[in-house]
């Protein structure tokens, strides 16, 4: 079934293509491009989920010609795929190397995948050659090597290469070593000195994973430690598996999940709106479980972790265009319902060793510093009345349950949190459970012009952009939509945009890549307004949500209302009551003008 089918749209001719690139693709791999054991999850799938290309699935059985063909006829967007069968067909003809015949490929099922973390094979759009260079070359610094135990017993993960040892900054060349991720083996009480004197001699902070040794931070944790971005803490040396994951997240500065952790995964995944999606959602986990014969006591681990990861996503991540928390100060019982654009995705895979479960969700609010004084700081602490609504609890319940925990955070776009159970429930040990955190994962920082900048991350095969200021005379936007991956903007931070900016907009945007596909969240009042007058700034963009602007008239709060295109009726605005005095708030623009630029707009 074709993703516009799952959304009850009328199927075509290119809803047949991309059924058949779904045949190729398991002709050419051995396996279906799309698993899940839900009907639900095919649907979510079919809509959501970008499968890896054929040739990083069997590069033994797929050359990589194939690769560009396959996934074009399984685009999402109708648009993107080829126009015609005729089209297909000579591109198929274009394929002239006797070995990439479609009948030369076996399709004898693929051995099941090995459960480890340490294979480097992606499940997004990257090249073998790119996910071999990401994550293969190590260097250790210091006299304590986190890999120490994994080397001693063969275990190394094939997918780390320690190629440079240096005990001492001192031993290092002038100037860092291009194209190497680095390893810090440090313990709690010189982590902060330690990184400093490694970076002082030019190691990068944002390529360098800090091991630190769990067993030394019985003390209360040193703020060095959140000195650095990206922190592995766990019994020491550390697992190498658990490392290989972390690093291919420090390398391709890009999001993870079980997906790319776990490459040939089962995986299955939901959305998480409501409450009741919550209760769904842990129903169909211990369902799949069952089905598994999975002991009781890791079915309670595993009921444990997705619903402390549910109530996360619905009551603490979302937050408004401000950062201010929108939901934490509710009832747990309340019932709440987020906007499609705000849903969490929640996905579980069974493994051979493990139960990996994982949640994303769109707002990035997560404070990695406060999970870790949760999580790694001992015993449950006594909570006073207005902490019991934090999220500080809910990290302690799932560090108990799972053996380790990735926190990956980009904040204010996205943060994904990952939990492995071990299969067969032992004495689980909470001293010898990890923790990685992963700040400021992909997001790079770059200045557009005197009143304007952009922070830009990339996530699962789609790069996401947000400008901050002004767009005027002196923005620079062609490094925006240079791209040809999927973009999506957020206008929320948007404060002005001038005559000149618009033009630069409508050049940038006419100048971009073919086939580049451009989405906008977030539009802030002055970007609404601006398009409203220019449809022109619309051409070949789609619109996801914008901010709608209110005022009450009780206690004179400002406000914005985020809202999607289609829960728009009309011109008519949506009811808000105000969240200081619970007063119906009144719509702070004109009606007719502001919705004037839903008339001609294309909405996801």
């Amino acid at each position: 079934m074709s993703p516009e089918q799952c959304r009850c749209e009328i199927a075509t001719a290119l809803s047949d293509q991309y059924a058949l690139g779904l045949v190729f693709y398991e002709l050419l791999t051995g396996r279906p491009a799309i698993e899940s054991s839900t009907t639900i999850g095919y649907f979510h799938c079919h809509q959501f989920y970008c499968p890896p290309p054929p040739s990083d699935v069997a590069p033994s059985l797929c050359a990589s010609a194939w690769d560009p063909v396959v996934m074009r006829m399984l685009e999402k967007d109708p648009a993107k795929r080829y126009p015609d069968m005729e089209q297909v067909r000579m591109a198929l003809a274009a394929l002239e190397e006797p070995h990439l015949s479609v009948g030369s490929v076996s399709t004898t099922p693929t051995a099941k995948p090995p459960d480890s973390i340490a294979e480097p094979r992606t499940e997004q759009a990257i090249t073998r050659a790119e996910t071999r260079s990401s994550c293969a070359r190590v260097g250790i610094l210091g006299q304590r090597n986190p890999l120490a135990r994994a080397e001693e017993k063969g275990e190394l993960p094939s997918s780390i290469e320690v190629v440079q040892r240096f005990e001492q900054p001192s031993d290092l060349p002038h100037g860092s070593i291009p194209d190497l991720t680095w390893i810090l083996g440090t313990d709690m009480m010189n982590h902060g000195r330690d990184v400093e004197r490694w970076h002082r001699h030019g190691i990068p902070k944002e390529t360098t994973l800090v091991c630190v040794d769990m067993r030394l931070t019985k003390q209360a944790a040193s703020s060095r430690l959140f000195d650095t971005p990206n922190q592995l803490v766990g019994p020491f040396p550390v697992d190498g598996q658990l490392i290989a994951g972390a690093l291919r997240w420090v390398s391709w500065q890009r999001g993870g999940g079980i997906e790319c952790l776990f490459p040939g995964a089962a995986l299955q995944v939901v959305q998480v709106r409501s409450s009741s999606d919550k209760v769904a959602c842990i129903d169909a986990l211990l369902d799949a479980a069952h089905e598994e014969h999975v002991r009781s006591r890791t079915l309670r681990q595993l009921a444990e972790i997705c619903d402390e990861m549910a109530l996360n996503a619905l009551f603490h991540a979302p937050v408004d265009h401000t950062g201010t928390p929108r939901n934490s100060h509710l009832d747990r019982s309340s019932t709440i319902t987020l906007g499609q654009v705000e849903a969490a995705t929640l996905s579980w895979a069974f493994l051979e060793n493990y139960i990996a479960i994982s949640i994303v969700d769109p707002f990035g609010s997560l404070d990695p510093d406060t999970v870790y004084q949760k999580t790694m700081g001992g015993s449950f602490p006594t909570l006073s009345n207005d902490q019991k609504k934090g999220a500080g609890m809910g990290f302690q319940i799932m560090s108990q349950a799972a053996s380790c925990l990735f926190v990956a955070v980009c904040p204010g776009n996205w943060c994904e949190v990952l939990a492995l159970v071990p299969r067969q429930a032992g004495r689980h040990s909470t001293k010898n459970r990890s923790l990685c955190i992963l700040k400021n994962v992909g997001l790079t920082t770059v200045k557009l012009g005197d009143r304007l900048r952009y922070s830009k991350v990339q996530h699962h095969g789609t790069i996401r952009i947000s400008l901050v200021g002004e767009i005027n005379e002196s923005s620079d936007l062609a490094p925006i939509f240079v791209h040809d991956h999927a973009l999506r903007l957020d206008l929320a931070e948007v404060a002005r945009i001038n005559s000149i900016g618009i033009r630069n907009w409508v050049d940038s945007v006419t100048a971009r890549p073919p086939g580049a596909t451009i989405v906008l969240e977030r539009c802030s009042p002055a970007v609404v307004k601006t398009v409203g007058m220019v449809p022109r700034m619309m051409e070949s963009v789609t619109v996801a949500s914008f901010l709608a602007p209110y005022h009450c008239p009780t206690c004179e709060t400002e406000d914005h209302l985020l809202v999607s295109p289609r829960e728009i009726d009309g011109i008519e605005p949506l009811p808000c009551p105000c969240r200081r005095c619970g007063a119906l708030m009144d719509f702070d623009e004109d009606p007719e003008t502001f919705f004037a630029f839903l008339l001609d707009l294309d909405t996801p």
